[in-house]
């Protein structure tokens, strides 16, 4: 055998072996985790009060006349594009509405009285002073009490159960009990403080109120949540199954690789996991996953930069209204997204929905709120393994048709071992706001059934007589494990039941001490009951009779697929049986292919409907699985020879953008500049001035949450101080500016000729800049460029325009002004000015504007230079995946480190780019608050400068800013975007032929070397490699301008040289 061949087998078997340790882990039940009782307090340990005091609620006046004033000194609100309600975010219609009422009819004295409604205490648990509402049952006489304890979500609070705990402590008719209820604010939420130090994820919060519960006297207790709550509960359940009685859910949740596998498996036949009416909430999966990304964009950006965006949302009232508020419509349901009104009066009152946006407020916790998506998801999180250990507490499960993911039982089973309540209703994700009495009522059947279960397992004579476990069954293996859901009597002269005496319960039979197949039942994680006996030689038990005749209940069993001798779950009552043939063939697939793949070409394979035998003439189970495994072979190879195939030149319009009619069109040329009227300065050092306390950062954090709260009050005091104006003003007239119209926007840009141009090629070059920067990146490089430098015959003529909606370019009034779209816009400004032919370089969006402009028209762009050439392809993807064994045959050793372990740049990438998720999906959400907040702006976009330019900087206490940037640089780029008001225009936003120029900043969001490039870029004439990261013309403007000078250097001698 050749030494390559076998290299390859090697590489083969490694391959193999790791994917099989990595399946093997994530199937693996990892034990309980130890979690200590950790101190999260600002306090020191020894100085807890752990008394229970009485709370009301109790704002000063001057926190509520500063919440009026900032809602009447409101920035105007950014305009919606036409045609569009929600779906860029709240719209600002309906917010302007929304504002108008909170200033003019919202009586805050009158809301707090009504907040104060339910008796309210506070008490520390863990350092933590909790704030919770208590409230005992009214007339609770021969009724029992049973304490429950109810958890909200984000971005929710206690005001959500105001109108549920009534009917939860008022006994209802034909019931013997009734709750007493018991609804905390969450750690870092409303009035309970927030943790100083990090670590307090949703498992560690499910400690602090398992002690919270302790502490309040209650040792035994149910527990109910949604969102967040639903989350911690599960935990609580998962880890104190002793002291939880019961969990009520209105998001139970799944997340496993099996769960996964079994929903894709099913998205071939559906309806054997759903009902036919409830398939459009689970299918097709590829428009859930996309609606999933569409709405998880405050999940990326709150897991990763809290800190960052909660401080615009701190900082403006209107700009937490629509963060918050735009969740009521989508998440009550989707479909109202459409509507003008967003559909909030149809559940809500603007008064109710307030009421949870000014408990954020007077709080100052928005930001903690949030730091409990960055606390829980993460690999010290995952590590602790608590999602994959389950569930026996008795659970009920109570679906809603619009909230963030359905999941049926057969998947939910995976996690919850013992559901005995479940339902459906045709509503959304904040259930107890939004429906209370459905919630209440559900809340109480399950419990109920809890209830009822407990007492019959007390009452229920296990001792009287032993139960035979299917596994000892006799006959085939279809009438043991699968045959339980009919229930039997105990025969005359029989000395076992067929099946478990407990009905309507999810059990679990296992053979146990295999050497002398002792065999215990186990129920609800315990064992009960006596021994069943033991088996000798098949013989000493009576066989059961088996079922004959049509029956009432519709059952699907399957035969052959598992062995006896392993655990079966099983449902034992009429009411649970829902076992079909489709959940056993999948898990059979999983656990045991072999003897399935066996049974199958055996043709083993049978069906018993209304128990009656119907045995199969042919291995239709091959021919089945057989067709289903062809189809989806082809329609793979169909998407990857799509993926690969080269489409033609798109015919793209000069489609109109502008507010004007086309008629209306000034195509002249006018001179521009930069004049801030006085009054928009005031109001920001007015604003600068009043800024609201930031929220400190978390102990031994610097900026890995976001830009860091003290780092931002230095650069706000400079900002407020020593930052002036007029003077910056000055220096950014400093080249010649023009305005000019093309296609319906009026364009900003500089454009400045070459200085002593004599005896050197001009050329014109458009310099194209990206998110969060603007023109002031160019202010640097632009004398470099447009001077000509020794030994070089030719020298640059530089346009640098502002991007639409960026800065004092206009933005686009109607959808679909993309990066594509661009392109033509800028072609259509470059033949404005008179340039026929001409370079392009740019970075960010700028990079992938150009690369489109190169794509398009490739007769007018001469060259391309990039600081970030961009190739996103399946076969890129593929090829660094595979180079991954052996990176230095891609790139040379020093580079290896930008580009792998692929997994580690891959979390970095997450890590870094929630800004661009929620700016895809909701930037007019997250945009009202920038746009009202100077420090929020400020926050927002500096610490872009602190990650992109060197990411190892987060650590840093100064965030590495003064190494390549001044203060005063950095907020010349925030104040254009503060005095045009366009961050929120700003975040609306084929082979290449051309000879291209790359230039990689070590830094970057992306390194990706020329092996992977010439998928794209076919003609790459110069690259190189610098230490710096991604705003190079900013950063490092004489490296990048003599990069560019090089390039096109080499470009100029190629065009030379062909033609």
């Amino acid at each position: 055998m050749s030494c390559g061949c076998v290299v390859v087998t090697a590489i083969i078997v490694v391959i193999i072996l790791k994917l099989a340790d990595k399946v093997r882990k994530q199937f693996k039940i990892p034990p309980l985790p130890y979690l200590e009782d950790t101190w999260w307090g600002p306090r020191d340990k020894s100085e807890e009060d752990t008394s229970i005091k009485p709370f009301t609620i109790s704002i000063p006046d001057e926190v509520i006349a500063d919440l009026n004033q900032r809602l009447k000194n409101a920035r105007p609100l950014i305009q919606p594009l036409e045609g569009i309600q929600h779906q860029y975010g709240l719209n600002t219609r309906l917010l302007s509405k929304i504002v108008d009422f909170w200033r003019t009819e919202y009586n805050w004295k009158e809301r707090e009285a009504f907040l104060n409604k339910f008796p309210q205490f506070t008490v520390s648990i863990q350092g933590l002073k909790l704030h919770y509402i208590h409230v005992k049952p009214s007339n609770p006489e021969g009724h029992k009490v049973l304490p429950l304890l109810l958890l909200h979500g984000w971005p929710g609070s206690v005001r959500e159960f105001y109108e549920i705990i009534p009917l939860l402590t008022t006994p209802q008719p034909g019931r013997n009990f009734v709750f007493e209820v018991i609804v905390p604010s969450l750690p870092g939420y409303g009035f309970s403080e927030a943790a100083v130090r990090p670590g307090l994820g949703a498992v560690q919060v499910a400690v602090v109120f398992k002690n919270f519960m302790n502490r309040l006297g209650f040792e035994k207790y149910y527990i109910q949540g949604g969102d967040w709550g639903a989350i911690i509960v599960q935990h609580m359940a998962t880890l104190y199954p002793r002291q939880v009685l019961g969990v009520h859910s209105n998001m139970c949740t799944v997340n496993s690789l099996l769960s996964n596998i079994k929903l894709f498996l099913y998205s071939f036949y559906p309806t054997l996991l759903v009902k036919q009416e409830h398939v459009n909430k689970i299918y097709p999966m590829s428009s859930k996953f996309a609606d999933r990304l569409l709405e998880t964009g405050y999940m990326h950006l709150q897991a990763t930069k809290p800190d960052t965006v909660g401080v615009a949302l701190n900082d403006s009232p209107i700009g937490l209204a629509a963060y918050i508020l735009e969740k009521f419509i989508t998440w009550t349901n989707p479909a109202w997204k459409n509507l003008e009104d967003g559909g909030l009066t149809k559940k809500y009152t603007y008064t109710d929905l307030l009421d949870n946006v000014m408990i954020y407020w007077v709080t100052n916790s928005i930001t903690t709120s949030m730091r409990l998506y960055s606390e829980t998801l993460n690999k010290a999180q995952t590590k602790l393994g608590i999602s994959k250990i389950p569930i026996t507490v008795p659970t009920a499960c109570a679906r809603f048709s619009y909230d963030l993911a359905y999941l049926p039982t057969a998947i939910l089973q995976e996690k919850y071992k013992n559901i005995v309540h479940e339902s459906d209703y045709d509503a959304g994700h904040f259930a107890a706001f939004e429906e209370p009495k459905i919630l209440a009522d559900d809340i109480f059947i399950g419990i109920e059934k809890m209830e009822l279960s407990k007492n019959e397992l007390r009452k229920s004579d296990a001792k009287s007589c032993g139960v035979l476990p299917p596994a000892l069954w006799s006959g085939r293996t279809i009438e043991s494990i699968f045959g339980a859901g009919q229930m039997h009597p105990v025969e005359e002269d029989g000395r076992f039941v067929n099946q478990p005496v407990y009905p309507d319960r999810q059990a679990v039979f296992c053979l146990r001490e295999r050497s002398t197949k002792e065999n215990n039942l186990l129920f609800q994680g315990q064992k009960v009951g006596t021994k069943c006996g033991k088996r000798t030689s098949g013989g000493g038990f009576r066989p059961p009779k088996r079922p004959t005749g049509n029956r009432s209940q519709s059952v699907q069993y399957l035969s052959d697929l598992i062995r006896p001798t392993r655990p079966h779950p099983v449902s034992t009552g009429p009411s649970t049986i829902h076992t079909t043939m489709f959940t056993c063939l999948s898990q059979s697939l999983l656990e045991n292919w072999v003897r399935f793949v066996a049974s199958l070409v055996d043709n083993h394979i049978f069906i018993i409907k209304f128990f009656d035998y119907k045995t199969s003439k042919m291995g239709w189970g091959c021919v089945v699985v057989a067709a289903i495994i062809v189809i989806v072979i082809l329609k793979l190879v169909d998407k990857v020879r799509k993926l690969f195939k080269i489409p033609p030149l798109p015919y793209l319009e000069d489609t109109w953008w502008g507010p004007r009619d086309k008629s209306e069109e000034d195509t002249a040329i006018k001179p521009f500049t930069i004049n801030v009227p006085d009054e928009v300065i005031a109001d920001l050092h007015q604003r600068l001035k009043n800024a609201r306390p930031l929220i400190q950062p978390l102990e031994g954090i610097q900026h890995q949450y976001g830009l860091n709260t003290r780092l931002l009050s230095k650069i706000v005091d400079f900002w407020r101080t020593e930052y002036n104006w007029k003077e910056r003003e000055t220096f950014l007239n400093k080249f010649p500016q023009f305005t000019v119209s093309i296609q319906g926007l009026k364009l900003h840009y500089i454009h400045v000729q070459p200085l002593n141009p004599e005896g050197h090629k001009v050329l014109p070059l458009l310099l194209l800049h990206g998110w969060p920067g603007s023109v002031r990146e160019f202010y640097e490089i632009i004398p470099l460029l447009t001077t000509p430098q020794p030994g070089r015959s030719f020298v640059f003529e530089v346009i640098a325009p502002s991007l639409p909606g960026y800065g004092f370019s206009e933005a686009a009034v109607r959808p679909g002004l993309g990066a594509v779209q661009m392109a033509v816009v800028f072609k259509n400004l470059m033949n404005r000015l008179g340039f026929e032919e001409y370079y392009i370089q740019g970075g960010d969006w700028g990079a992938a504007i150009l690369q489109n402009m190169a794509t398009l028209f490739p007769r007018q762009v001469l060259g391309v230079h990039s600081n970030m050439c961009m190739v996103n392809s399946l076969w890129s993807t593929i090829k660094l995946f595979l180079y991954s064994f052996y990176p230095t045959l891609l790139v040379k050793p020093e580079h290896v480190n930008k580009i792998y372990p692929l997994s580690a740049k891959f979390v970095n990438r997450l890590l870094e780019s929630g800004y661009m998720h929620i700016q895809a999906t909701k930037p007019d959400t997250v945009g009202v608050a920038l746009n009202d907040s100077p420090i929020g702006l400020a926050a927002y976009i500096l610490e872009k400068f602190i990650t992109w330019t060197n990411p190892a900087w987060k650590n840093l206490e100064d965030g590495g800013l003064t190494k390549k940037y001044t203060y005063t640089d950095l907020l010349d780029n925030v104040m254009i975007y503060w005095v045009t008001n366009s961050i929120t225009t700003s975040m609306r936003l084929i082979p290449i032929t051309v000879p291209t120029a790359y230039a990689r900043f070590s830094y970057d969001l992306t390194y990706l070397p020329t092996a992977i490039l010439k998928e794209k870029y076919k003609n790459i004439v110069h690259e190189s490699d610098y230490d710096a990261g991604h705003f190079a013309a900013f950063e490092e403007p004489k490296i990048l301008a003599d990069d560019i000078f090089m390039g096109v250097e080499k470009i100029e001698l190629f065009h030379k040289n062909t033609y």
